[in-house]
């Protein structure tokens, strides 16, 4: 079975502890841990998030960003492009993954920004929302080509499974994250991004 999400998202339980956790959400998390093996990272960087979300592809980040006119597959493409090491982590290695302190930060911008809203949990839409503000030059680079920026986000729902939810109010993203926790596991970027990952 291995670790549980909040085993292997130990750092982030306690940002949880008041605000849901979007059932989407969960599995893109499993799927980001994935991506992380896949590309030979025992670190779950911001953009392994991001293909998580793209693996998952039923969801309404994913509608959001289709909606603008991103090809998704070309997504994944220019993200394994960067950041894959052309090597996968063995699945026996599994319990080894842990999250970043740059993936930790991205799902704290998300959390922020699901509770600024009034929001019952944290979903998708927040997630790709925190993945555009989370200072990540890989990200941002791929998600400027394919022409996704937070406008496009408005009216996505946050709702699981919900295509006509009601829309994500307006508001300013709160980018204020919690200082480093200690037991997150820092990982050293092996390409040229930023200094500080989502600060």
């Amino acid at each position: 079975m291995g670790k549980s999400i909040f085993a292997i998202f130990g750092a982030t339980k306690a940002i949880f502890m008041d605000i849901g956790l979007n059932g989407e959400l969960s599995l893109i998390l499993r799927y980001s841990r994935d991506e992380a093996m896949r590309t030979g990272y025992y670190g779950i960087l911001p953009e392994h998030l991001l293909l998580g979300i793209l693996r998952h592809r039923d969801n309404a980040a994913c509608r959001a960003m289709e909606a603008a006119g991103a090809d998704i597959a070309k997504i994944k493409k220019e993200l394994d492009a960067r950041i894959s090491r052309g090597w996968s982590v063995p699945y026996a290695e599994q319990d080894n993954i842990n999250l970043t302190q740059e993936g930790n930060n991205a799902l704290s911008i998300a959390v922020a920004r699901a509770q600024s809203l009034g929001e019952e949990s944290v979903s998708p839409v927040h997630l790709l929302n925190s993945l555009l503000h989370c200072g990540s030059v890989v990200l941002d680079d791929v998600l400027r080509d394919a022409g996704i920026d937070a406008s496009c986000l408005q009216g996505a729902s946050t709702v699981t499974g919900d295509r006509n939810a009601a829309a994500e109010r307006d508001g300013a993203m709160d980018r204020k994250v919690p200082s480093e926790q200690p037991g997150v596991h820092t990982f050293i970027y092996p390409y040229q991004t930023t200094q500080s990952g989502c600060s």
